[in-house]
């Protein structure tokens, strides 16, 4: 089965970093990308991806309001929404733990960042998928 994953990023350099990253997996995920929040929050309500990575700078909307859209959604609750920025300071990361992020990510640990978030979800979907077998 293919799961999704949705970027929600306007660089286009962040789309090809990501695809790399989930092409390294290995695991049958395809990455869906938006280049706004608007977009983004289409894609999210046709496909319910396993997660969402939303880059915090977005020009139509800030990435707090689109993972807030987001969780509004019937169906949502259990979908993680990272946030990542280059927020030092992690004034961010607090607001977007309170307004339901799974986390978030400083850019500049992207790397790590994202491996961790990746191979979280794929316990949290394996376990899923197993329970739901018994």
């Amino acid at each position: 089965m293919l799961k999704y994953m949705l970027l929600v990023a306007e660089d286009e350099y962040e789309h090809l970093f990501f695809q790399n990253a989930i092409d390294n997996l290995n695991r049958g995920f395809r990455l869906l990308s938006a280049y706004n929040g608007k977009t983004g929050l289409r894609i999210f309500r046709k496909v319910k991806p396993v997660s969402v990575f939303i880059n915090f700078q977005l020009n139509d909307m800030n990435g707090l309001l689109c993972l807030n859209r987001m969780k509004s959604l019937k169906g949502a609750e259990n979908i993680p929404v990272y946030i990542y920025s280059n927020d030092k300071n992690g004034h961010l990361a607090r607001n977007a733990i309170a307004s339901g992020a799974a986390g978030c990510l400083a850019t500049n640990d992207a790397v790590n960042g994202l491996k961790a978030c990746l191979y979280k979800t794929l316990a949290e979907r394996d376990r899923a998928l197993s329970m739901a077998a018994k």
